[in-house]
């Protein structure tokens, strides 16, 4: 979400603006709706936390020049949604559903 809220300051390509609010948007609604479903289950959550290979890309995104920032962006959007996407498979396939406290297999 953070590199989103970098594009809404340094893209101008409104498309581009466009899909970052999205993201954000989207990010808050999931980031929200975890928290809730593993307070629910009794568990206390920490915040999400960056680890250092996303801190290097945020800073990739901060120092990148006016001309390189939407590439650089969206060079690193599609990777980070594709992992993403396979961790959300492999939960649906075989994860924990900490509502209820057990396997969903």
């Amino acid at each position: 979400m953070i590199s989103s809220q970098v594009a809404l300051e340094k893209s101008q390509t409104p498309a581009i603006r466009t899909f970052s609010q999205m993201l954000i948007k989207h990010h808050k609604m999931t980031t929200a709706a975890t928290m809730k479903a593993a307070t629910k289950a009794g568990m206390t959550p920490t915040p999400p936390a960056l680890d250092a290979a996303t801190t290097a890309s945020i800073s990739e995104l901060q120092t990148a020049s006016a001309s390189d920032f939407d590439r650089v962006y969206l060079a690193q959007q599609i990777p980070a949604h594709r992992v993403a996407l396979d961790l959300h498979k492999s939960f649906s396939a075989s994860g924990v559903d900490i509502a209820a406290g057990r396997g969903l297999s």
